[in-house]
């Protein structure tokens, strides 16, 4: 949801796309919507990472860096839990 969700939708029928978020179930649900509505991307890849945590970080740059983005939208946001 969101704006990430928003840009991934418009983007979907003009590029590749490599989704990344906590949120593995959202995530994975966005591409499979993105994928089955006939949005003509040529690949959508999903990388679960959190960039908190310095593992989970590499591997979300390792995935960026073999996918070689050509537009990066970051919507990370900042709020108070409670």
């Amino acid at each position: 949801s969101g704006i990430g969700s928003a840009f991934a939708c418009e983007l979907a029928g003009t590029t590749d796309l490599l989704l990344t978020g906590r949120d593995a179930i959202a995530l994975e649900a966005l591409a499979s919507e993105l994928r089955s509505g006939g949005a003509g991307a040529r690949e959508i890849r999903v990388v679960t990472a959190d960039p908190a945590i310095p593992s989970e970080r590499a591997e979300l740059i390792c995935a960026a860096d073999s996918f070689a983005p050509n537009l990066l939208v970051n919507d990370a946001g900042l709020g108070t839990w409670g």
